[in-house]
């Protein structure tokens, strides 16, 4: 097959195993987080960066200074740490907090104009490095070849792998016709494609020969920068509001930051296909999902398909942006601003495009890296939007369509950014 093509790239399924090394390249910023979070108390923004700080070390200090009982009884009223230290301590230099700073990171952002403690979540890690969990990219592997076997189009007439798929999509429509609900439909089409009827333990599931570990660390100075995650085209929100806008402060991982996991491994397990009851499609689904050129054509095609919706979402060719509330998401004074804002974001998703292939597909992952890319809806949108439209308007409930958000992040480079994407390469070693 031509390279680039959304078409299979091999129809006589044979097995190619192997161990590699799985390179991971960020297209554009990304945060994947851990639910936890630096308080207030806990860092201080300075200029344009922000300064990370060990708590536990600073109390440690300050319990052997006269001013401890002041600084104490502030901190119990839950104030930000930099204005704690200044009226505790006033214009002094405090030489000794360098010994509690963990880290320091760039602020592309403000983080909201007020005195609350607003914290700021973090990046997955240890103390001083972050990782690219291998479950992560699996995750979003195997929603891109759910897609892959849901959308016969994307395949020859006359395949194998065209009949399999077109059982598949009918098997959807059925489910759908029965009016449950859209989890329900998405969990019952998954078990299909992937698992036995005998459980829903990943033990008995279709890409349980697949095994992708967690990348090598790599330094949060070297690759972290702090900034909001702002919701765009959503009205205001009561907690992570500043000064009008939906922000939500976060670690986020650098565009161009490389990283690799070692020991990508596709095994040859023919006791999972023969002996844990999986179906005749399941079988096909597995022998298929051998050889990693297809594993790499499922997520080219979804990705492909992904960047293609939120092109149309951004040139307002599939949504109703509303410019009023873009102004206050955005933090925009001035009406004039926001179509420059949205053809920027829109030139970025067609570079990313541009970097899609079969050979190095792209992902998305992470926190907020949207609806369309954690469903099976775009398949719907895409083969049948007005059964799509009915599926989802129970979850939209506004006039707008669904998903009608967007989230994106303001950028070292002082340029907004979309969030998730992140190409794969097959490395040496």
């Amino acid at each position: 097959m031509t390279t680039g093509s959304d078409r299979t790239v091999s129809h006589s399924p044979s097995l190619d195993l192997h161990t590699m090394n799985l390179g991971i390249k960020t297209l554009t910023p990304i945060y994947i987080g851990t639910g936890e979070e630096y308080n207030g108390r806990s860092y201080i923004t300075e200029d344009d960066n922000v300064k990370f700080y060990d708590l536990r070390g600073i109390i440690s200090t300050i319990d052997k200074m006269p001013q401890r009982d002041r600084f104490f009884a502030l901190l119990s009223e839950r104030r930000r740490l930099v204005d704690i230290l200044k009226e505790v301590f006033g214009d002094d230099e405090l030489p000794w907090l360098d010994d509690s700073c963990i880290y320091t990171l760039p602020l592309s952002d403000k983080i909201g104009g007020d005195k609350r403690i607003r914290p700021i979540r973090t990046f997955i890690g240890n103390a001083k490095n972050i990782y690219i969990p291998g479950t992560e990219i699996k995750g979003a592997i195997r929603t891109a070849i759910l897609y892959y076997f849901l959308n016969p189009e994307l395949h020859n007439k006359g395949d194998d792998i065209r009949s399999l798929s077109e059982r598949f999509y009918h098997s959807l429509l059925g489910k759908i016709n029965r009016r449950k609900s859209l989890r329900d439909i998405e969990s019952e089409i998954e078990q299909e494609v992937f698992r036995t009827d005998r459980d829903t333990d990943g033990r008995y599931d279709v890409l349980k020969h697949l095994t992708i570990r967690d990348s090598e660390l790599r330094p949060c100075e070297e690759c972290l920068f702090v900034s909001n995650i702002t919701l765009m085209n959503v009205h205001e929100h009561d907690r992570y509001r500043s000064d009008g806008r939906i922000a939500i402060p976060s670690q986020l991982c650098s565009k161009d930051t490389f990283f690799l996991s070692k020991k990508m491994r596709i095994n040859d397990n023919q006791l999972i296909a023969s002996e844990l009851g999986f179906s005749d499609r399941q079988k096909w689904v597995i022998q298929y999902t051998q050889l990693l050129p297809n594993f790499f054509q499922c997520c080219y095609s979804f990705s492909k398909r992904l960047l293609e919706a939120d092109i149309r979402y951004f040139n307002r060719e599939d949504s109703i942006l509303d410019t009023s509330l873009l102004m206050k998401n955005l933090d925009v004074d001035d009406e004039s601003r926001i179509e420059p804002i949205l053809n920027q974001i829109v030139d970025r998703l067609k570079e990313i495009q541009g970097q899609n292939s079969p050979e190095t597909p792209l992902i998305r992952l992470g926190g907020s890296k949207g609806y369309f890319s954690n469903t099976i809806s775009l398949i719907l949108k895409e083969r049948n939007p007005t059964m799509y439209e009915k599926v989802v308007s129970v979850l939209s409930r506004t006039p707008y369509k669904f998903p009608r958000t967007r989230r994106v992040v303001l950028s070292p480079d002082g340029k907004y950014d979309i969030l998730g994407w992140i190409q794969l390469s097959r490395q040496a070693g």
